[in-house]
């Protein structure tokens, strides 16, 4: 079940994006405009995963009573991958961010209790899965309250614009540059270490690393949305030196989480794979050094690819996503032919991951340089209703031109 929630995320980070764009180019343009774009995809989105909460049981449950506590686990999962999206991308355009902090606060609360009840045995799974159920429906109708998406349901919106629509969907083409780079960065490893080491220790211990990269990706990501109302503000001043301010403060916040953590992996890997794994689990010497590096990049890499992904125009995401896909065709290519030692394997991507992360730093460092002259321009285009002449892009992500 978390799987499927897993590979649903993507499709609902996308929607978020395409709405926080349609959010932006209202906002630019001092227009509160109609919300039936950013409701109808956000609906799509609801209607994908519930069809896949009540549909992915049917594979595993045994009986009619597994099928229920599956699929109400199900939707608590696929509910939550909109809730941490679209939702809080809504609240957060919306300058609600602390009263969605605060929903979101009381909601994983509620999640823990339900969870230790279940340690404490308090629930047995089944009711532990209904609660959870009933936890995801009940808070989002809560937070859909205070929202511009409309209601629950996947229903067509009155007095939907269809062009407006199709320009909408256009936003979501173009955010799924930005979101497969990223993915696919972080994905390619896998299918080349299965077909190099078969699963085993190899795809094991690769994994346990990722892992630990992924926990400095969380923080980073996760202050980058704290500060998204800022680096809004700051984007929106014709002075560039703003936003190279708000950036700074994240690299430097994310840096005091990560290099220290860098520093304990690289000095003793033994004892940070042991904790994780166990002390019987043998892992080949020469990880820790790799495995640092991209905590280290990893910092760079989520922060550029987070706000690429909200501000960059789409030959920003382009360049981005296009860099990604070379890099994990090289990585392909030479492990399958080179099919070098699981130290060697993970020094290899490190060393894309690496690249794609200086890309991306490269590409978000031009946006935050060119942010006075190309909001003077989009002032411009927006005050004329015109297109560019010389067929130039907004510098406002995945917005399209009236």
């Amino acid at each position: 079940m978390v799987s499927v929630g897993l590979y649903l995320l993507p499709f609902h980070q996308i929607i978020a994006r395409a709405n926080f764009a349609l959010f932006l180019e209202q906002t630019d343009q001092q227009s509160d405009g109609p919300r039936n774009d950013a409701a109808l995809l956000f609906q799509i989105g609801i209607f994908a995963a519930i069809a896949v909460s009540f549909l992915a049981p049917f594979i595993s449950a045994k009986s009619a009573s597994d099928y229920a506590a599956l699929a109400c686990l199900s939707l608590y999962i696929n509910l939550s991958n909109p809730w941490v999206n679209e939702l809080q991308t809504s609240y957060f355009m919306r300058g609600n961010g602390l009263k969605f902090a605060s929903i979101s606060l009381v909601r994983r609360i509620i999640g823990l209790a339900a969870l230790l009840c279940l340690y404490c045995s308090y629930l047995n799974f089944n009711s532990f899965c209904y609660a959870l159920a009933l936890l995801a429906i009940v808070f989002h109708y809560l937070a859909l309250a205070e929202s511009d998406l409309g209601t629950a349901l996947p229903v067509l919106p009155n007095g939907a614009d269809w062009p407006r629509l199709r320009r909408q969907f256009v936003r979501a083409g173009t955010a799924a540059q930005i979101i497969g780079a990223e993915w696919l960065t972080l994905t390619m490893p896998y299918p080349v270490f299965t077909a190099l080491y078969g699963v085993g220790t190899s795809l094991v211990a690769l994994d346990t690393g990722l892992k630990l990269v992924r926990v400095t990706l969380t923080v980073s990501r996760v202050l980058s949305e704290a500060s998204i109302t800022k680096m809004t503000e700051a984007l929106s001043s014709p002075e560039p030196r703003s936003a190279r301010r708000v950036t700074k403060l994240l690299l430097a916040a994310s840096a005091v989480f990560a290099v220290p953590f860098a520093l304990l992996v690289l000095l003793d890997d033994r004892m940070i794979f042991s904790i994780l794994l166990g002390s019987n689990f043998a892992i080949p010497a020469g990880l820790g050094q790799p495995i640092a590096i991209a905590i280290l990049g990893s910092v760079f890499f989520q922060i550029s690819i987070y706000f690429i992904g909200h501000f960059g125009d789409s030959s920003e995401m382009r360049d981005t996503f296009v860099v990604s896909l070379v890099m994990s065709a090289m990585f392909a290519v030479c492990g399958l032919i080179a099919r070098p030692s699981l130290p060697t394997a993970i020094w290899i991507f490190v060393s894309t991951f690496v690249v794609v992360g200086i890309a991306a730093t490269l590409v978000f460092r031009r946006l935050l340089s060119s942010v006075g002259t190309r909001r003077r321009h989009d002032a411009r285009l927006a005050h004329n209703q015109i297109e560019p002449a010389d067929g130039g892009e907004s510098n406002v992500s995945l917005v399209s031109k009236d």
